[in-house]
């Protein structure tokens, strides 16, 4: 917040500068020095963007981007692990199921003896078996990454800022779970509330939401 605010005022001021040069350049001694003083603003105002505000700019997007892109690649490689889970290596549109109401409907589906697809991926969860571990290193990946652009970029945004530190304590909570215990059942939880929205109920994703706002 404090970047985007010290960007537009850098380009108010410029634009102001521009006016005041424009209406100035011509005429008296007093104006004159005014002329100069709002020069001297306008070049100081282009030696800061260029210097500070684009370089920054690119930075941040940079490590938007990574951030994004390891999200993303968290939650595919999450649906491959599930596919295996439910025994449905065999669906062959995996992209599909980024989306929440698609992943809902597919996981949802019963398969056998009264369970479900999601069921499944429970059991593995709760067994502790090959499935849950590399789901645990995957959330591993993502948190490093949340902490790297952290610590990368100053997040002035309170909401965003309290955002990433209360997913860090879910999954720091998530990779200590124990099996055959509650802790499984909050695991599958949250897992559920990450690709299905809160059970569809948000517009948009929150974790993408608040990867946009850093």
């Amino acid at each position: 917040m404090y970047f985007k605010s010290t960007t537009i005022t850098t380009i108010v001021i410029a634009l102001a500068s521009i006016s005041c040069l424009v209406a100035l350049k011509g005429v008296d001694s007093f104006s004159s020095i005014m002329y100069e003083t709002f020069l001297a603003l306008f070049t100081s105002s282009v030696f800061y963007a260029a210097t500070v505000i684009v370089p920054e700019t690119k930075r941040i997007n940079k490590v938007r981007r990574g951030l994004n892109q390891q999200y993303r690649s968290f939650k595919k490689r999450c649906i491959d692990l599930f596919l295996i889970a439910s025994k449905s290596q065999d669906y062959q549109y995996r992209d599909n199921l980024l989306d929440h109401q698609e992943f809902r409907r597919y996981f949802s589906i019963q398969i056998a003896n009264g369970q479900s697809r999601w069921d499944l991926v429970a059991t593995s969860i709760d067994n502790q078996d090959y499935i849950f571990r590399e789901i645990v290193r995957e959330f591993d990946f993502l948190d490093r990454e949340i902490e790297f652009a952290r610590s990368s970029v100053r997040i002035n945004d309170e909401k965003v800022e309290q955002f990433f530190i209360n997913l860090r304590q879910v999954i720091h909570t998530i990779k200590g779970a124990e099996a055959n215990s509650d802790d499984y059942k909050h695991f599958c939880r949250t897992l559920w509330s990450i690709f299905t929205r809160l059970k569809g109920e948000l517009e948009e994703d929150i974790i993408e939401s608040m990867i946009k706002n850093i």
